[in-house]
């Protein structure tokens, strides 16, 4: 229970930092570049996450397990896993070089492609996947923290007009390698040596061990960025994208927040696989009251607030963000329960049916986005964001009470109750303060004192249930 609560305090205090220094970072220089310009970036980021997946190829999960299992010495799977990885990060690296010069593109865009595309190299020095199996989060967390501030102290320095629109990429590969050379020089404390080993047959066997992470991983982006993808090639300014792109770095915010949430919890959902249904079905019941304890009154207080929010962050070209960020709150409360079940799929051997899964959803966000995005722009985009996690959230479900059933509608309703007085509260108070910063801090009080007073949850057997 100690080291779980050294894992999540490392990690989620150096990602809410971490997070919080980089959304002020492209809050920053989306002002300075103006919506078009920012459109273009974002755009070219977006792209270059589809091969970022392929680099990272479903290690954080397949290698996790790999890890805990204590199947093979830690050094020779650190070296294997990162041989392997960096061989798809340079062949990724000179397929994205390629694509970049046939882009018929009298823009920015084909140059700001190739600098995005140097990020993959150093992408294969990540070794969050070591970190989390032995569960000494803390260096990942010190890797997040060096990606993201590295970056923005670049660009805070460098990015002064609209002409600096190369530093951003260049920035953010700088930070990736800090992030790189830290977790060299820390696996040296385990007496790991980074060496490149070429293995065809070793290689092969990971390659189709990774394969359905990758597929679902792939398969996840489209569900998360294909309504981007879509919007900027509908059109010829990339305006659109930057206003929807703007909301959308508040719900990157919160997802990466939940991520942290689960990666801590994710080897105790992977041992409880072995332990019977009963311990499955403590696990699960636990894991979604936490997790559901954090999102609830983020999606309801972002509901509640986006228009002081959007215009306490940016300038009146963004004030269009405000009704897509209303809508993916409703978004973020249905992904953070769907995340329950997707992790318990990946951690009891169901890639499979996960796969599954996301195939269906994946093609469904596809086609409407296809269809309605022409006509109805970003607002069709995150209604179809949020009505395809819903498919999402029912179909893994379903799968997963075959294994074991909690009341999750029951978890809903604990936390929603003393979400709902903050809700009130919000509602009250905002007429009064008009200072957002200051409604939120007293959101919190009202909420965290709200679950006290009702005791929505019982830390004696959280304690019990994560016991080691």
């Amino acid at each position: 229970m100690n080291k779980l609560i050294k894992n999540f305090f490392s990690t989620s205090v150096a990602n809410i930092i971490g997070q919080l220094v980089g959304f002020i970072s492209i809050t920053y220089y989306s002002g300075v570049l103006e919506k078009d310009n920012y459109g273009m970036i974002t755009f070219a980021q977006l792209f270059i996450l589809y091969f970022t997946t392929v680099v990272l190829f479903g290690i954080q999960a397949f290698g996790t397990k790999l890890v805990v299992k204590k199947e093979k010495a830690y050094q020779e799977l650190v070296n294997e896993l990162f041989s392997f990885r960096l061989v798809i990060a340079v062949i990724c690296c000179l397929i994205s070089f390629g694509i970049s010069f046939f882009i018929s593109d009298n823009s920015k865009f084909p140059l700001i492609l190739i600098l995005w595309s140097v990020t993959l190299i150093p992408t294969s020095i990540n070794f969050d996947w070591f970190f989390s199996g032995i569960q000494d989060m803390k260096h990942n967390a010190v890797y997040n923290l060096l990606k993201t501030i590295v970056p923005a102290i670049i660009i805070f320095t460098f990015v002064r007009n609209i002409n600096d629109i190369y530093v951003i990429p260049i920035a953010m590969s700088i930070g990736v390698l800090c992030g790189g050379i830290y977790y060299i020089l820390i696996l040296r404390r385990y007496n790991i040596t980074l060496k490149f080993k070429y293995n065809n047959k070793l290689f092969k066997s990971y390659f189709f061990m990774g394969l359905p992470f990758l597929l679902s991983g792939l398969l996840s982006m489209v569900n998360g960025n294909i309504d981007k993808i879509i919007l900027g090639f509908n059109s010829n300014q990339y305006g659109e994208l930057g206003v929807y792109q703007a909301a959308y770095n508040f719900i990157n915010f919160i997802v990466a927040f939940i991520g942290v949430i689960f990666v801590t919890l994710f080897p105790y959902i992977v041992r409880a696989h072995s332990e019977g249904r009963e311990r499955i079905k403590k696990i699960l019941q636990i894991v979604c009251r936490v997790v559901l304890m954090i999102t609830i009154p983020i999606s309801i207080g972002g509901f509640l607030l986006s228009n002081d929010i959007i215009t306490a962050f940016y300038d009146e070209q963004y004030i269009g963000a405000v009704l897509p960020v209303k809508i993916l709150m409703v978004y973020i409360f249905v992904f953070s329960i769907r995340e329950v079940y997707a992790y318990s799929l990946n951690a009891f051997g169901l890639e499979k049916k996960y796969l599954k899964v996301v195939g269906i959803s994946a093609s469904l966000n596809f086609l409407l986005n296809l269809i309605f995005i022409p006509i109805y722009g970003y607002i069709a985009a995150a209604i179809i964001t949020t009505v395809t996690e819903i498919i999402n959230l029912v179909l893994m479900r379903r799968y997963i009470r075959k294994i074991a059933k909690f009341n999750d509608i029951k978890e809903v309703i604990l936390v929603l109750i003393p979400a709902l007085i903050m809700a009130m509260f919000i509602l009250l108070i905002k007429h009064y303060i008009s200072n957002v910063f200051i409604v939120i801090i007293l959101a919190i009080i009202i909420y965290l004192v709200a679950v006290l007073l009702l005791r929505t949850v019982n830390l004696k057997e959280l304690k019990e249930t994560l016991k080691e």
